[in-house]
């Protein structure tokens, strides 16, 4: 009965909601641009959205979080292995869409064949979203490509549409080349 009540109340611990995602202390070094990485380093701090978050058991028994990371001048993928139970929680909190900073040593990685970071110190940022700051009447959009035009655009049409709505355009124009593909979707 005694390791019954002790199993409860390790599971009411580990069930309480990440308010705070952090591991180390909180970071003081200078944010470098992902694109200034060009080679190994003992130390670097980088900020970005991550785009890719994955968690592998690997046969040891440790787990490693890989985060893809963009700052907008570059990507990098930063690899974490968890110490314990409660890194394992926090780092599995790290989500698609989330802004983090993180410190470590960038090296070469063998499995992936890339430059990775390494990780020490990791920390959940907020960072506000670009905002229209226009306060006239708003335009119509005319030229505007989406992923349909090859080697011209990545965003969704639904992305776009989106955002015009959020500041506050009542229209947009597709100018996709040689062709109406995008448009069953922005329908």
């Amino acid at each position: 009965m005694a390791l019954a009540a002790q199993f409860a109340k390790a599971t009411e611990t580990n069930d309480e909601p990440i308010t705070e995602i952090r591991m180390g202390a909180l970071i003081k070094d200078e944010i470098v641009p992902i694109k200034t990485i060009i080679e190994e380093e003992r130390r670097v701090a980088i900020r970005g959205l991550v785009f890719s978050a994955e968690r592998k058991e690997l046969k040891s028994g440790k787990k490693l979080f890989t985060f893809k990371m963009t700052d907008y001048t570059d990507s990098l993928i930063v690899k974490v292995f968890a110490r314990d139970d409660d890194d394992d929680r926090m780092l599995s909190a790290v989500k698609k869409g989330m802004w983090i900073q993180t410190a470590g040593r960038v090296e070469d990685d063998s499995f992936m064949r890339e430059l990775c970071m390494m990780a020490s110190q990791l920390q959940e940022v907020k960072v506000e979203p670009p905002r229209d700051e226009w306060e006239g009447e708003k335009r119509v959009e005319l030229h505007a490509h989406t992923q349909m035009s090859q080697m011209d655009a990545v965003t969704n049409v639904s992305s776009l549409v989106a955002r015009a709505a959020k500041w506050g355009h009542r229209a947009i124009a597709i100018t996709d080349h040689a062709g109406v593909q995008a448009f069953p979707e922005a329908y």
